[in-house]
């Protein structure tokens, strides 16, 4: 009985494209996409036009707006390195864990409305850690359910031929 399986020289190496250049380009192009095509407060944040400044909290407040129920938010005033006042906001998921006269340290800008806890570096971070792992994760999962799939298939079709040889008597 001949194998009609090909040879080792005839099987096209799987996974060429991975190569080279590829990777490199499309995380490039993933991350340009996430960073200048996002919200200009979040772009403007990642690129470093924010400063981590003492914020004193002016007024906190609930409102509806979270999966999880209530959102705290916060209006924080500061001041500049040129003595001028600000007010910016802060959202966050959750009961209110700082009260009105409280002081925080924050990332601001007086360009912009919206406060930050997390600064330039951490978001850099999840976007180039965290984005990626997570889309290694769905490929992996994805890989298994296939290589699972076909296994299945191939276990059927074994069955398949044994009951066949069984039937014909060989």
């Amino acid at each position: 009985m001949s194998d009609p399986r090909p040879g080792f020289e005839e099987v096209s190496p799987r996974g060429r494209w991975l190569a080279g250049w590829v990777w490199p380009v499309a995380l490039g192009v993933a991350m340009g996409l996430l960073i200048f095509l996002g919200p200009a407060d979040d772009r403007a944040h990642m690129l470093g036009g924010t400063t981590r400044t003492e914020t004193t909290v002016v007024e906190a407040r609930l409102e509806s707006g979270c999966d999880s129920g209530q959102r705290a938010v916060y209006r924080l005033g500061w001041l500049d390195e040129s003595g001028v006042g600000h007010l910016s906001t802060f959202r966050r998921c959750g009961p209110v864990r700082h009260e009105v006269g409280d002081h925080v340290s924050m990332w601001v800008s007086p360009d912009r409305d919206k406060a930050w806890e997390e600064g330039p570096r951490e978001l850099w971070l999840w976007a180039l850690v965290g984005v990626p792992a997570l889309g290694l994760l769905a490929a992996g999962l994805s890989v298994w359910r296939r290589r699972l799939a076909m296994r299945q298939y191939a276990r059927a079709r074994e069955r398949r031929e044994r009951r066949r040889a069984r039937s014909t008597g060989g």
